[in-house]
Formats: C-alpha cells, structure tokens, sequence
C-alpha cells in the first residue's frame, strides 16, 4: 500500500501540466493537415510554415552541412531520437551514440566517455560556444547533468580530435548541446506545451512552457521541475549496500531535486539578418555524491557528501548575417556563464569528526567570431575562418567545523577555519585566472560530386594564473602558478562519395589540451574519495593526433556507420599514484606527463529497415563500440612503463528491433557491457569498483560485464499529443555502469505525456 501511494504521489505531480493541457487544447487538429510519417513520433515542435533564413550555422565542425554529409563519425540526435529514448535526461540518452558511455558519478552526476577519455580532456560546448572552464578535472565532471533537457533542440557528437575548429580539450571528440530555436517553428503568437515522465523506479519530471511569433520575433519561455526518488535497485542491488540498508532494494542516497528555467528571443527583420538572446538557470538541490557514504562504500569513516545547491546559470548574444554579394556570411556570439557549487563533506578523520563546506563559482565571459564565404574555382570552396576569446575567473571559500580529539559527535563540533586554512584548503585558490585566445581557418572544397577535401588549421594560446599558499596539497612555500601553453594544429579529412547514400571518409586531425587549474593549483578527492590530489604546477600541455578511415551510409530512414581510429597523445596527463606518510599506504593522486598514450578503437551502428506497406517498417538497429587504452611513462629507472588507460578498454553497445507507422513506433531492445578486466592503478581502491564485489573495501578494481533487455512504445496524435510507455531492464537484472557510484535501476515502467497546443 505504501509503494502505490507513492507511486500516486509522484505519477500525480508528473503528468498534471501535460494533463491539463490537454483539456485546454480540446479541439482536434485541422482535418486538412497531412502528418508526415516518422518512425519515432514527437510532438514538439510545430512545422515552420515560414522558414528560417539560411543563415550561417554555428556547430562544433563550423559546416554547414548535415552530419551525413561531412566527414566525420558525427552523430546528431534529434529531439525526436531524445524523446523516443525516453530517458530520464538527455544526458542518458547518449548511451545510444556510438564511441559513448555514461558515467553516472551518482545518480545527480553525469560524465560522458568520448573513445575513452572524460572529464577536461573532451570538449563540451553549449549551443556552439565553449562550456569547459577552469574547474573541470581528470575524472568526471558533473557538468553535463546541468544543461536542462527542456531547453535542448539536439544533441551533436563529433568524435576525434578536434581542436581545429573548437580549440583546447577536444582530444578524442566534442559534444554540443544545442538549444532549440525561439518559437520551435510556430507561426502562432501562443502555442503552450508540456511534458511529464514518471518512472516507478526513479521518480518524476515534469516540464512546460510557451512558444510563439509575434511579427518579426520568435519567442519561447519554459521550466522544468524533476523529484527524483531512492533510485530502486536490480535484484541483487540490495547485496551491494551496507549497514541498515543491507539487501535493500531502495538504494540510498540516490535521491534529489533540480530545476530550471529559461527564455529565447529571435529578432529577424530580414530574412538576412537575425539576433538570438538566450538566457537560464539551472539548480540541483541536495544531490548527494553516493560515494561518500558508508551505506555505500563500506567505508564507517564516510558520513556524508552532498552539493546544495549545484547551479548554472547563462545568457548567450548572437547576431548572424548573410551579407550581400562577395562578402562572407558572419555570427558573432558574445556569452556568459556562470558555475556555482557548494559542496558538503561529513566524515571522521583522525578520530574526529569533521564537516567541511566547499564554496566554489566560475564566472566564464567571452566571444566567438565566425565569417564563411564561397569562392567558385576548381569545384565549391567554402572558407571559415575566426577567432574565440574566452576568460575564467574562479571566486572560492572553505569552512571546517571539527570536534576535539577522540570525540565523534557532531553537536560538539565547532568552527576551526582560520584564513590560513582557508587558503590552503578551497578547491581552488581564490580568484585564479584561466584566460584562452584563438583564431581559425577552414577550406571544404568540394571538387565534384564525389571528391571533397577538408583542410583547417588553429592557433591557441591558454594563459593562467593563480596564488597558492603555503601549506595547500604540493606547495611547501607561498608562490603564483602562472604559465603559458600555445600550439598550431590542423585537420586534413579526404571524402569520397561512393554513391548518392554512401560516403567514405579518412582524415588526420590534431588535438591540443592546456592543463587546467584543477592540476596546476586545486585541492580535492578523487578516485571515490580514496585519494587527495596533489597539485603539479608544472605540466606540459597535452597534443593528440587521431587517423580515421569510416563510411556512412543515409537513404530516407535508413542510416549505417563505421570508423576504426587511432589516438595518440603526447605529454599524456596521466596519475601517479604516491605514498605520502612513507606508512605503506597509497594516499595521494599526483597528476603528471607520461611519455604517451595510445587509443584504438571500432564503431559500428545500423539501423536498417524493411518497407512491410507503405506506412509499415521493420528495422534492425545496433550499436557496438570497442576501445583499447594504454598509456607509457618512465619510471625513476628509466624504464618504460605500460599501463592501462582508466575505463579505456571496453566493448560496449545495444540491439534490437522496431516496427514503426506513421504515427506509431514499437521496439525491443537488449543493452550491454562487456566485462572490465583491463584495470588501471588506483582503481582497486576506489569504492565504485570494490563494491561491485559485496561485502568488502578492497578489490582489483575489475567490474563484470552485463546486459539488460527493454521494450518501448509510442503513439501521436498530430502534433499536438504524445503517449511514451516503457518497461526497462525487464529481467529486473542488478549491474552498474562502468564508474558509477551506484547500481542502475531494476525493474522500471516509464510514462511520458507530452502535449503541444
């Protein structure tokens, strides 16, 4: 009885919005209207009665061309392909993108694997522009949970390196978030829309807005408000917990609440000439960080760990102009950005206890200039070229409130920081400086209808700053970390068009990566918590080059890819792994340059389809990604050592089939991965691998291989309504993804109501 109250509880709050506008809506659609058929229903946006004008595009690749059409192993993931996931964000639903896996950290904290790299070493942009700073780390960041499903119009992944065109981090592929455009096509001047998803094993989310024109503006405003449950585990989910919560299906600490809001303005008072304002904000509250728990670590020394709030908050200016004549088309993008986080610790250390407040807020402005003309001689050449300014200032504080010696209990505890403290203990030091210049230039030369070349080449330069005080992790004397990094790369991609659905592709391309701050200068736990880090104040820049051969195929519905790759890094920033205290314990994380690091890997996806009518299709779809990693560095012998890259050797991927109408789609689909035996240092330690084994707090950091099958159902009606239905993991098996701090959800039935007037 208490489970179907909650379930009422949340399923009530979840689909209201969607609910009541409905019975707003009431009247039918017009008769007269013909629905185009799609395989995978969705009923957000409206069809644009008046197009937008073919303005300069501002993507990760700077082309203006569909990702079919480039050479790339490029993938886009419509709304309609977010929406068919059913996911629980948009961050989840990359699992389906070939060369990606996601990290879920904990449940509020998701960090995507590009070819088998995360955190600062790929590149994430936000609607074009640059969503990396100075903060983001080695390991996962929780970044990505903060980009507000509500908002997005798709998804891009652009694997490879790709530093040419988007600069620093991009060593093994770039993702950018795309906001979806004012008004989402319509031509009313109110067009209201909802959406709710209640899942029985996660909770529920519930969104909803206004869309519309008005003249020569386009405009939307929407939020979202999420309560996500106790995540509720497999079947053997409860064997993996600890203390009271031992063999308990709910999986604690799981549990938290976000929400956001936003607002687009499109002005176009010519077809040639349009300026786009965007602006939101973003919260979580009260997301805990599962591994800093004893429930789920095995570890009593854990208490808590929780970020209250984690925010973001943004507003983006661009002008785009298609100039007349021989002069190029531009967009001009003007940002900022703001990252807000305070994060709690709670923990007995030294047989006391102990609660610390991380106060951390990177404020990012800066600017991006893109100018694309065509010059007709020996084939189409369409050049780029530009320039991108950014600045990162950080502003950081810390508190401690400690007990006395021998004494455990937190209401003794009392306010220890001093301003020495302070400084030696904020994640970052105060008001550090991150400050990156760059300019670009493009060729796509397209020789006939078959042959086309692309060329680019970049300058960066990263420039850093930040005073450290005596005493911080790594630093025996006050000193400023300031340093330097430029470098030249390019990109040479050959395309060939075999017929008009099939192109072939090979390319070289550059990467090139600035350490960030969190190396140089920061102070943090990694691993899970199993290790301090211990800043390197002087690390080189990394440089990648990746070779890639692929092919892809588009016609109509059908869609097909492959790409082998290979990835090498010099100066790779890799972890040493030190025993500071000489006790014969290893306590500390040193990031440093290894020699280099090697990434190879396969990726094949399909999904092909048989006409049964001519409203009728069949498919079979599959993805299957393969990565092997290993990183060299010499030893104080200098000896060549060969170790493993952490969560780079892996085969991942899913399967299934789906029978689709016009208005309606059916699938089944299997998910898996393979087992995680090629481990790295550090990682036996860390409680996200360990506690995969039961009862213990220790293990060789393998994790096992698993695969769970789903079904998932949809149906529209018109634009204006649509039913989602899924069943996942419908053998209720228990398995971790590789990194997470917590089991997947068991057993899970999801409703999703979406609704456009």
């Amino acid at each position: 009885m208490h489970h179907a109250r909650m379930i009422r509880s949340q399923l009530i709050p979840a689909l209201a919005p969607s609910l009541l506008m409905v019975a707003l809506i009431g009247a039918e659609p017009d008769p007269n209207k013909v629905t185009p058929p799609v395989p995978a229903p969705n009923p957000a946006p409206s069809p644009v009665a008046d197009p937008a004008p073919a303005l300069i595009e501002v993507n990760a690749t700077r082309l203006d061309r569909a990702p079919a059409d480039q050479p790339f192993t490029y993938t886009r993931l419509e709304r309609e392909d977010i929406d068919q996931q059913n996911q629980r964000t948009a961050v989840d639903a990359l699992d389906a993108v070939p060369g990606v896996f996601v990290q879920r950290t904990s449940t509020a904290q998701a960090s995507p694997y590009l070819r088998g790299l995360t955190g600062y070493q790929t590149l994430q942009l936000f609607d074009g522009v640059r969503y990396n700073h100075l903060m983001n780390r080695s390991g996962p960041n929780q970044y990505a949970a903060m980009i507000p499903d509500v908002s997005l119009g798709a998804v891009d992944v652009v694997l490879g390196s790709g530093s040419t065109v988007q600069g620093s981090d991009g060593l093994t592929g770039t993702i950018d978030w795309r906001l979806a455009e004012a008004g989402r096509g319509t031509t009313d001047p109110v067009t209201p829309f909802g959406k709710g998803r209640f899942a029985t094993a996660e909770g529920y989310t519930t969104q909803g807005g206004v869309d519309g024109k008005l003249g020569q503006f386009t405009y939307t405003a929407e939020g979202s408000w999420s309560d996500w449950a106790e995540r509720r585990g497999g079947d053997e989910s409860g064997d993996r917990l600890y203390g009271g919560n031992r063999h308990d299906r709910r999986i604690p600490n799981t549990d938290y609440r976000e929400y956001s809001y936003a607002g687009r303005v499109a002005w176009t008072p010519i077809p040639t000439a349009r300026t786009e304002l965007s602006a939101g904000r973003s919260s979580q509250l009260h997301a805990p960080r599962t591994d800093g728990y004893y429930e789920n670590t095995n570890d009593s020394s854990r208490i808590s760990r929780y970020f209250s709030p984690e925010t973001f908050t943004y507003l983006h200016l661009r002008q785009r102009l298609d100039l007349p004549g021989w002069l190029p088309a531009l967009a001009l993008t003007g940002w900022y950005h703001r990252h807000d986080e305070t994060q709690i610790r709670e923990r007995i250390t030294g047989g006391r206890y102990r609660r610390e407040e991380f106060r951390d807020g990177v404020t990012t402005y800066g600017s991006d200039l893109q100018a694309t003309g065509t010059l007709n001689l020996l084939g189409q050449q369409t050049w780029t070229w530009g320039g991108t300014y950014y600045r990162d200032t950080s502003d950081n504080g810390y508190l401690r409130y400690q007990t006395p010696a021998n004494v455990t209990n937190p209401e003794r505890a009392g306010d220890v920081t001093t301003s020495a403290l302070e400084d030696q203990s904020t994640t970052l030091p105060d008001n550090s400086r991150y400050v990156g210049l760059a300019g670009f230039v493009q060729n796509d030369w397209q020789f006939d209808d078959r042959w086309s070349v692309l060329a680019g080449l970049r300058w960066s330069r990263a420039h850093w700053n930040a005073h450290v005080r005596a005493g911080r992790s790594g630093f025996a004397t006050d000193q400023d970390v300031r340093g330097e990094a430029d470098a030249w790369t390019g990109n040479l991609r050959l395309g060939y068009r075999v017929a008009e659905p099939l192109l072939t592709y090979a390319g070289i391309s550059q990467g090139f990566r600035a350490p960030t701050l969190s190396d140089l200068a920061g102070s943090d736990l990694v691993a899970g918590g199993a290790f301090t880090l211990r800043a390197n104040p002087d690390l080189d820049a990394e440089r990648a080059t990746t070779y890639e051969l692929g092919a892809k195929l588009d016609r109509e519905q059908d869609h097909a890819g492959v790409a082998v790759f290979w990835t090498r890094i010099t100066d790779q920033i890799q972890a040493e792994y030190v025993d500071s205290d000489g006790n014969g314990t290893i306590d500390t994380y040193r990031p440093t340059n290894g020699e280099r690091a090697d990434l190879r890997g396969l990726e094949v996806s399909w999904d092909l389809g048989l006409k049964l009518d001519a409203n009728l299709r069949l498919a079979w779809f599959q993805s299957t990604s393969v990565i092997d990693g290993e990183s060299r560095s010499r030893n104080a012998k200098g000896d060549t050592v060969r170790t493993n890259l952490p969560r780079a050797n892996l085969a991942w991927g899913r399967t299934g089939l789906n029978l689709s109408g016009t208005d309606w789609y059916a699938l089944t689909q299997v998910r898996w991965s393979g087992p995680y035996g090629e481990t790295s240092e550090g990682q036996g330690a860390d409680p996200r691998h360990y506690t995969v084994r039961g009862n213990v707090t220790s293990s060789d950091g393998t994790m096992p291989g698993w695969w769970v099958w789903d079904v998932k159902a949809g149906w529209r009606k018109g634009d204006h309504l649509r039913i989602d239905f899924a069943i996942e993991n419908l053998l209720d098996a228990t398995y971790r993804q590789l990194g997470s701090s917590a089991d997947a959800t068991g057993i899970n039935a999801v409703l999703t109501l979406g609704v456009r007037g």
